[in-house]
């Protein structure tokens, strides 16, 4: 189903204003969650693409948890490591820049 036919479904539905506006809120947070945790996944793949090139390997795939306001995100991340190398996760690298 998607997003559209959703909101469609809770506006049918809805009795009251305060309950259209409770479910609203509801998909979009849900939305949010969803669409960002597929997005950190798929940077974090695109990230790591270049090191594997270069011969560093996958050492784990690690599942992290971020909370913002509109809720939980969860996502899994690649840990790479190359012998005479120390390990890290590309994704933090990012952010700490």
């Amino acid at each position: 189903m998607t997003i559209v036919t959703e909101i469609s479904e809770i506006l049918k539905s809805s009795k009251h204003l305060s309950e259209l506006e409770a479910k609203i809120i509801s998909l979009m947070r849900e939305a949010t969650r969803s669409i960002l945790s597929e997005r950190l996944e798929s940077l974090d793949k695109e990230l790591i693409q270049a090191y594997l090139t270069e011969g560093w390997e996958i050492d784990r795939i690690e599942e992290r948890q971020l909370t913002f306001s509109f809720g939980a995100v969860s996502f899994k991340r690649h840990r790479l490591r190359k012998s005479g190398e120390k390990s890290f996760l590309r994704l933090v690298s990012v952010w700490n820049s």
